[in-house]
């Protein structure tokens, strides 16, 4: 950790004793029931500033009971309501609660002595700064760590100290090897082998995959949200004694119940027997069990009945049902579970069974339970996520509060700064949006739910009585953010507000979503005016599903299949080698009545089922330009873009070689370009299609390479020959542009910049850095003839 970062960290624990003392002194007017308005707002102020120091501090049990108590007496106060008794005591053990936590935090230190002998956790942080960050959050929580730079001195300090937990960033994942001998070396010495916790920056399934083979199912990806690592932490450190889970067991027949009782006592779990169906409910509601196992048939109620009343109780629904019966019918089995069980077990069913299933349907959603309530919070902001937004978008759709209140979305964009680092533009976006939420909660209301949609965008989902007082909101939020990013150092981000009503049961969340989205995009461009963009009409219905009438069908596959296509010409000028690279782009020939903006045609092959047909064509005009420039002994290859669902035609190949002989000529100096994003979630198909195009000398280039870690690791798996660059990297600086060359170089790839009619300009950084460089505009150069063309290709 860096000097002024400790500096602030120091200050900042500083003054929570300081903040809890003027918090105490508005207190006494708390439990008398008086709610003093003046009060309770200086109550409030000061509990929000002990939350902020306290979330600056990394102190996280300050923070949550900064809540809390927060929660508490806004929800008292702004109902105008007197506290009641349990809410007077809730408040005053969240009190001791607070003096307590804050008083632990002051005595201990910022940082421990990490050459003590005492060593707990281990730590092999991918950097020093991010090394600091989480050691100083482990030292906070009470725990000996030990910080090493490298694997070399692991061994030694396994032998001389019993270690419980190794936390490791993922780059040492190829010397597990390695590190597990050290393991060995210390089991010898009959203390426990350390368990395993990784830290990535990346999360992929391959990533993951590498974990679970390294032995350990815990992974955190950045950015770290330090609650669930110090959870996870805390878990194997200080284990809490497993719980005894309580089962139901509903069985008429007392022999076959007790039978059950046995087993399950057996594996661990307390057990309830009910033989009287119809005090089922009771039972639930006073044994709360974390299972139901019932009986198909019993007098009075049979299993089915018994299981719609469970899920029909808020409190219960949740509770797995499994069902063991002699029933052997499958269709009353899928009727039994079409009520609402989980699983169906047929009698005899063997002891090692009914505990496996029973073991794995409470810890399933035990987990299921926890994950909601863990995930539905940004790890940096604190406030719930995209998910939880259309959740609540949906609910708001049903139909339901549109008479009596206006609902609407406010979405928030704020622009990133393309000059940064992804490391740094993350961390940035991180603080920008932390600034942005706490500078707006002055203004919202606490029914107001607030979500972190996107890296850059907040959404705000409100609800008023006054379509006036909605409009009043988005002018507060704006004039909040202007003041706030007016008194920010440095250069002030852009950022625009859209907004959205939402008046119709037909609305869909996510079309509102996206509607948001596009409108504050929209507000952000016209950065001299970001106020608030009102949308002035309702949802409009997807493009895609306005061009879906049979005429335009078939106009678009009758001149895909006559070959009515005109190629245009764009060329890129080789900076260390001679020739050119020319790129064939294909349009709808004018007399089509298709013929509109360049790439239309793509969307229009996509939606009406002729990306096949489009694909053959580009590739049939490809070779042809390529064998009359081998001809006339031009060294120009040939660039054609090909569409991710190249990579499930079989036939494309086979067409290719064959168009190959007929004009007798080789693949070599033919370039087919494919969108990285497009084929990323398939890569072993694109993968076998890539060496396929590799055998036949066609070189492949990824087009929008991002340039980050992942994409680096698509690019090496896929032994591309080259990629064109994201258009949003047109802007790095030289210290950008240098670093992604030399990756980039590193796996023998070429690098082409992308069109300046697509991205506006392209910095001289890369022009003087890339291999291809875009020398002329779009040229018209030839129309693909019935003749020439391909038809009935599908």
């Amino acid at each position: 950790m860096s000097t002024s970062e400790d500096s602030i960290d120091h200050e900042a624990l500083q003054q929570l004793p300081h903040l809890l003392d003027r918090l105490k002194s508005n207190w006494p007017i708390l439990p008398s029931g008086l709610w003093n308005s003046s009060c309770i707002q200086a109550a409030l102020r000061q509990l929000h500033e002990l939350g902020r120091y306290s979330k600056a501090s990394g102190l996280v049990n300050i923070h949550e009971i900064c809540l809390a108590i927060e929660k508490v007496i806004s929800d008292v106060h702004e109902e105008h309501e007197l506290s009641d008794r349990d809410e007077l005591d809730q408040l005053s053990l969240y009190l001791i609660q607070l003096t307590q936590a804050i008083e632990v935090s002051s005595s201990r230190q910022p940082h421990a002595d990490h050459s003590a002998d005492a060593c707990q956790v281990i730590y092999l942080p991918r950097n020093s700064v991010e090394g600091d960050l989480i050691t100083a959050a482990i030292e906070k929580n009470g725990w000996s760590v030990r910080q090493l730079s490298d694997i070399d001195s692991l061994d030694s300090v396994l032998l001389s100290h019993p270690v419980e937990l190794l936390l490791l960033d993922t780059q040492y994942l190829p010397y597990i090897d390695q590190i597990k001998h050290c393991f060995s070396d210390q089991t010898r010495a009959e203390t426990k082998s350390p368990e395993l916790v990784f830290i990535s920056n990346v999360c992929d399934v391959e990533t993951r995959l590498e974990v679970l083979r390294a032995g350990s199912s815990q992974c955190y990806s950045e950015p770290i949200n330090v609650n669930e690592l110090m959870t996870g932490i805390k878990h194997i450190l200080s284990p809490e004694l497993n719980p005894h889970y309580r089962v139901l067991v509903v069985e008429d027949d007392e022999s076959q119940a007790e039978f059950a009782r046995k087993l399950l006592n057996k594996g661990g779990f307390e057990t309830l027997i009910i033989t009287d169906p119809m005090s089922v409910m009771e039972a639930v509601e006073g044994f709360q069990p974390d299972l139901v196992l019932m009986d198909l048939y019993m007098p009075g109620a049979n299993g089915i009945e018994l299981t719609q009343l469970i899920r029909a109780k808020s409190s219960a629904c949740f509770i797995p049902i499994v069902f063991l019966s002699g029933e052997e019918d499958i269709e009353k089995k899928i009727l039994a579970l079409h009520s609402g069980a989980d699983d169906f077990l047929t009698k005899p069913v063997r002891s090692p069974h009914l505990i496996a299933t029973v073991q794995t349907r409470i810890m399933r959603t035990k987990e299921m339970l926890s994950y909601r309530k863990t995930t539905s919070d940004d790890a940096i902001t604190g406030v719930v996520g995209r998910r939880r937004l259309l959740d609540e978008l949906d609910l708001c759709c049903t139909g339901n509060g549109f008479e009596n209140e206006f609902v609407s979305l406010f979405l928030i964009a704020l622009e990133s700064d393309e000059s940064l680092t992804d490391e740094q533009s993350s961390a940035a976006n991180h603080a920008l949006i932390s600034l942005i939420t706490d500078v707006l909660n002055p203004v919202l209301g606490r029914r107001d739910l607030v979500a972190r949609t996107g890296n850059t965008a907040l959404g705000i989902l409100v609800k008023r009585e006054l379509e006036s007082d909605i409009d009043q909101l988005g002018r507060d939020c704006a004039q909040q953010i202007t003041d706030e990013l007016s008194r920010a150092k440095g250069a002030t981000p852009s950022w625009g507000i859209g907004l959205v009503t939402i008046d119709s049961i037909y609305d869909r969340a996510y079309a509102i979503l996206q509607h948001a989205e596009f409108t504050a995009n929209a507000a952000l461009e016209q950065a001299a005016v970001p106020y608030l963009r009102h949308n002035e009409s309702k949802i409009k219905q997807p493009i895609a599903e306005k061009q879906t009438d049979l005429i335009l069908r078939d106009q678009v596959r009758t001149a895909l299949q006559n070959g009515a296509v005109e190629f245009h010409e764009q060329r890129y000028m080789a900076l260390n080698e001679p020739g050119a690279i020319i790129e064939q782009i294909p349009g709808f020939s004018p007399s089509t009545g298709l013929h509109g903006e360049m790439g239309g045609i793509y969307q229009s092959a996509s939606q009406f089922d002729g990306m096949g047909m489009l694909n053959r064509l580009v590739c049939q005009q490809a070779i042809r330009k390529l064998g009359e420039s081998l001809f006339c002994g031009n060294p120009d290859r040939i660039l054609i873009w090909m569409s991710g669902m190249a990579i499930h035609d079989d036939q494309l190949i086979p067409f290719i070689q064959s168009e190959l002989r007929r004009l007798h000529v080789v693949g070599t100096g033919l370039i087919v370009e494919f969108d990285l994003p497009a084929i990323a979630p398939e890569l072993k198909a694109a993968k076998r299609l890539l060496n396929q195009l590799s055998r036949l000398g066609i070189a492949v280039l990824l087009g929008n390479f991002s340039c980050n870690e992942t994409a680096y690791k698509v690019l090496a798996y896929l032994s591309a020959d080259g990629v064109r660059l994201h258009p949003s990297l047109m802007r790095a600086d030289q210290e950008r542009v240098n670093s992604t060359l030399t990756s980039i170089k590193a796996l023998d790839a070429f690098i082409m910049l992308p069109r300046s009619d697509v991205s506006g300009h392209n910095s001289h950084y890369w022009s003087d850095a890339a291999d291809y460089v875009q020398v002329e505009h779009l040229a018209q150069v030839t129309q693909a003839s019935p003749t020439q063309g391909l038809t009935a290709f599908d």
